[in-house]
């Protein structure tokens, strides 16, 4: 039996060094160094526990159980991937597993030229992260709706609040949204999160008609009191400050609490999404543009 640290509490991922298919020692160097590159990246996702890369590159050129590598990490899920070079031409292929039962949540090829390897590490690094960050969010969602009854935390009832608030079309949704997040808030009354997918909650249903903007604004003193707060995590300030552009009426506030959001995580789909429409709410059309196409 494999024994190793306990699993914390928030979503955690090893990035595990990429397998050489090219049998050529010699591209070892661009391997390694996308994967550290994206190692780093995908730490700056402040929902994600990252192994750091002096534990996870232990395994390089090893055949390992994923099962085993998460219990010896102490991690939910895996990221692994290969990597092919024929000439100038290089395909890597990525996968997400949820390490103690093998379950691909997420796989992707990606084809490209070293032609300029920075470019490349760049675009690797940028969808990868994006991916890893919705996916494993859903995945979460997922998890936490089968978990005991008797074991019920503020982070659980968060997580499956996340699916719902994404999408609130009628006042009903509205409703179920909102009680799985005020009960969260009732065992941790100062779960940042939680408040913050409470407004993204109201917005939503806003945007769907599902209520009034007036009754939308129920939201106004959450979002308000969290940029007076001085957050650092980029949803946090992504959600208040697309409500804050979007229903506060202070759409110059809410504009510049997503750009500091763009500045942490700069590829969160969900941020570049808010801030495209809020520099379109700004006509802020080419920024608006740059973010839309990148997200």
């Amino acid at each position: 039996m494999v024994d190793g640290p306990t699993l914390p509490q928030k979503p955690s991922a090893a990035v595990l060094p990429f397998t050489n298919l090219t049998a050529d020692g010699a591209t070892d160097y661009l391997i390694d160094g996308i994967v550290a590159d994206l190692i780093s990246v995908v730490s700056r996702v402040p929902r994600i526990f990252v192994i750091a890369s002096s534990s996870s590159f232990k395994y390089k050129g090893e055949v390992v159980s994923l099962r085993d590598v998460g219990t010896e990490l102490g991690v939910r899920y895996v990221l692994e991937g290969s990597i092919q070079l024929a000439g100038d031409q290089l395909r890597i292929t990525r996968q997400l597993v949820e390490a103690q039962t093998g379950h691909t949540i997420w796989s992707e090829r990606f084809a490209g030229t070293t032609q300029d390897v920075f470019a490349l590490q760049d675009q690797i690094t940028e969808r990868t992260a994006a991916a890893l960050e919705l996916n494993v969010m859903f995945a979460e969602a997922g998890r936490s709706r089968q978990a005991p009854t008797d074991d019920v935390r503020a982070y659980d009832l968060c997580l499956q609040a996340v699916p719902l608030a994404m999408r609130v079309s009628s006042k009903a949704a509205l409703a179920q949204t909102l009680d799985l997040l005020d009960r969260a808030l009732a065992l941790d009354p100062d779960y940042a999160y939680a408040k913050a997918l409470k407004i993204r909650a109201y917005m939503m249903a806003a945007a769907a008609r599902a209520v009034t903007h007036d009754e939308a604004r129920e939201g106004l003193p959450l979002a308000q009191a969290l940029l007076d707060g001085r957050q650092s995590d980029p949803l946090v300030l992504t959600y208040a400050g697309h409500f804050m552009a979007y229903l506060g009426g202070e759409p110059d506030l809410g504009y510049r609490s997503i750009q500091q959001a763009k500045s942490i995580n700069p590829n969160s789909v969900l941020v570049r999404v808010s801030s495209a429409c809020c520099g379109a709410y700004l006509v802020y059309y080419q920024a608006a543009i740059e973010d839309a196409e990148f997200a």
